[in-house]
């Protein structure tokens, strides 16, 4: 008896059939968090039309790690430069709060978003916008994250303090994007093969 390609192991459906022809099932995810998930596409609405700039799927794992590298090395200057004036044990003082705000970042933030777009990047076509290294959702909490900075650099809180904020930021930019390079370094290897 030929076995059912929708059904995983434990006899759970993985998919549902549309006329006639099974949702394309992606197991990128299983190594990650032991689980089977259908695959997520890639939303043609992440860039408006005329915008797509195709590319292959090795290039949108370095499209997201040059930025959220770029990103976390912009925060992580002005944190520098907030803590400057700051005498040397409180400016330790601040640098040991950015590294504990990180870690919170890195543990229950970037990286599940990272993992879910490298998964999403995997389970799209060969091809698709560079635009769509993330999804349109992703889009909006990156809308917001600029906003809330640049109303945070504006307000009355004391630099020092916000230096705290955007080293934990910025080093858990810069730490999860190790995860996209990472990624890029194995396709460009199988790219390559």
């Amino acid at each position: 008896m030929p076995r059912d390609p929708l059904k995983a192991p434990n006899g759970t459906r993985l998919a549902h059939r549309t006329a006639g022809r099974p949702h394309r099932v992606c197991y990128a995810n299983a190594h990650m968090r032991g689980v089977l998930l259908p695959a997520p596409s890639i939303d043609a609405r992440v860039a408006p039309a005329g915008w797509t700039l195709p590319v292959g799927r090795h290039w949108l794992y370095a499209t997201g790690g040059v930025i959220w590298t770029a990103v976390g090395v912009l925060c992580l200057g002005y944190a520098v430069v907030w803590l400057a004036p700051v005498p040397p044990l409180s400016a330790l003082a601040f640098a040991a709060g950015g590294l504990v705000v990180a870690w919170a970042f890195v543990a229950f933030v970037f990286d599940r978003i990272v993992r879910k777009n490298i998964t999403r990047i995997e389970c799209g076509p060969g091809s698709a916008s560079v635009f769509a290294f993330q999804g349109w959702k992703s889009y909006l909490v990156t809308v917001f994250m600029i906003g809330l900075g640049v109303t945070l650099r504006h307000s009355a809180i004391p630099k020092p303090w916000l230096a705290v904020v955007y080293e934990g930021v910025g080093a858990a930019l810069l730490f999860t994007s190790l995860l996209y390079h990472r990624r890029f370094a194995k396709a460009w290897r199988a790219h390559e093969a």
